[in-house]
């Protein structure tokens, strides 16, 4: 790159954050959120600075971020595979935990400026095809010295299949977070790179199904689901989410009752009684339906089931965390401008299923679960 390019790509850093600010009424924070997601997805690729410079004539009145930015005018992007092939290693290879110490050193404080891949503690939680989860602590040997964490969540985006959707998802997906951060409403963002972000790791466990119709906890998940409810996200305000993600689904559908091999499967039960419908007029029924319902769009979760509450635990010991609980949301992937009664509907909907079964097909349904209409109204 030349020396003018160089130098047009740091004003574009510097400014860029204070022009959408300006122009959005946004405060800094979420315009810097906005910049630097987009740079973590791009990778800072050489082609989309000329874009990003020339997008200001582009921008509407709501910010769909990033959107026109990445999703229209930067059609060019590679995918994000950053840190995919390190992602798959193990926690002991030299090479992963070289990359996890440099990223601390980076973007954490304190102790953590003197993080070496040989002290360094580094546990895998998970990993699949969109993400991968360490849990990176500080040594004994390196307590911390002011407010700095001593203990964080490195969370590595994997490879971004599917194109601008893909693509739009993750970004959406990252602003969310770091917007739900800032209001206290999840966990704490600390950083943020090119290939994924550092979490504030919380000692925690998922809720259980059977703690979903705790008078206490529900009253809990209620108070949390209206804060989110309340917020205002610079995403668009259209409840497209729900139909972009059944049509979705009825694509993979109709594509896996087209296979004549499924049929002689463990799902035959289940494609018989799926041919039984005509999925596409139930989906048109449905909106119709919507449109004459006075349920009002708001921003929502869209997943509010137990694996995505978790219970804060500490030092403690769970009967002593069930007695003045904490709770604290996660997985904000599928948030998005929805019907409010979609966010209830599904919440009372999950009372009754158990993602715990380990045989096919790998949760049970116990219908007497559902909310009573005065745990229904005592959630309202």
């Amino acid at each position: 790159m030349s020396l003018g390019g160089k130098i047009m790509m740091s004003l574009a850093i510097i400014l860029c954050p204070c022009l959408i600010s300006a122009l959005l009424r946004l405060s800094l924070l979420q315009a810097v959120c906005i910049c630097v997601t987009w740079i973590i997805v791009t990778d800072l690729h050489e082609n989309c600075y000329g874009h990003f410079l020339r997008c200001g004539s582009h921008i509407q009145n709501e910010f769909i971020i990033g959107r026109q930015l990445v999703c229209g005018l930067c059609q060019n992007i590679p995918r994000v595979t950053l840190l995919t092939t390190l992602a798959q290693m193990s926690s002991d290879s030299v090479e992963m935990r070289e990359m996890a110490a440099r990223i601390c050193r980076d973007y954490l404080r304190g102790s953590w400026r003197k993080i070496t891949a040989r002290n360094i503690v580094l546990k895998r939680i998970s990993g699949g095809l969109s993400n991968w989860l360490y849990h990176v602590s500080l040594p004994e040997s390196h307590p911390p010295k002011s407010s700095e964490p001593s203990q964080v969540l490195l969370r590595l985006y994997g490879q971004v299949h599917g194109a601008e959707r893909a693509l739009e998802g993750l970004i959406t997906e990252s602003v969310i977070f770091t917007l739900l951060s800032e209001r206290q409403l999840g966990p704490k963002l600390h950083g943020v790179f090119p290939g994924g972000r550092i979490e504030e790791y919380i000692p925690a466990r998922p809720l259980k199904t059977k703690e979903l119709g705790d008078n206490q906890l529900s009253v809990l998940i209620a108070e949390k689901m209206a804060n989110i409810h309340q917020m205002n996200v610079p995403i668009s305000k259209e409840p497209r989410w729900l139909w972009d993600t059944l049509n979705g689904w009825l694509k993979n559908v109709q594509a896996n009752l087209e296979d004549p091999g499924i049929v002689e499967s463990e799902n035959e039960t289940m494609v018989h009684k799926l041919k039984m419908y005509n999925l596409p007029s139930e989906i048109e029924w449905l909106r119709e339906y919507l449109g004459s319902v006075s349920s009002p769009v708001m921003f929502c979760h869209n997943d509010m089931q137990e694996g995505n509450i978790l219970l804060y635990c500490g030092t403690m010991t769970d009967k002593e965390a069930l007695q003045n609980p904490q709770l604290v949301l996660i997985d904000f992937e599928y948030c998005s401008y929805n019907y409010r009664g979609f966010d209830l509907a599904n919440h009372f909907l999950e009372w009754t299923y158990d993602y715990t079964n380990s045989a096919y097909p790998y949760f049970t349904v116990n219908k007497n679960n559902y909310p009573t209409r005065e745990q229904q109204f005592a959630v309202r």
